[in-house]
């Protein structure tokens, strides 16, 4: 780890949460671009996730392809509480009659009746 941060300290590499990365790469593919990565898989994983959640459910999804995989098969149950850090997530949960969402950051209101 020190290693990681003496070549933070040259500018050498950003240090991010779990990982460090080139100043110099321009590599920073788009949430489509990652989403289509091992896609069959990912959804495959969310179909058997989704198995494990059931109406009335508390969800917490972090801002990865894969939670986005599985939000797409948790918005079919009803009366969920859902909370993530991603807009992309949170738009997943399109009916605000059964889902109580909240993204960091802020509370999605639902609209008025």
């Amino acid at each position: 780890m020190k290693d990681l941060s003496e070549l933070a300290e040259r500018g050498l590499i950003v240090k991010v949460h779990g990982d460090a990365r080139s100043v110099h790469s321009t590599n920073n593919p788009t949430f489509d671009t990652k989403f289509s990565t091992n896609r069959t898989a990912k959804e495959a994983l969310a179909r058997v996730a989704a198995e494990f959640i059931h109406d009335g459910a508390s969800l917490a999804f972090s801002a990865v392809t894969t939670c986005a995989a599985i939000a797409a098969q948790a918005f079919k149950h009803q009366n969920l509480t859902v909370i993530t850090n991603s807009t992309r997530i949170a738009d997943e949960f399109k009916n605000p009659e059964t889902v109580e969402l909240f993204v960091t950051g802020g509370t999605r209101t639902r609209p008025k009746r």
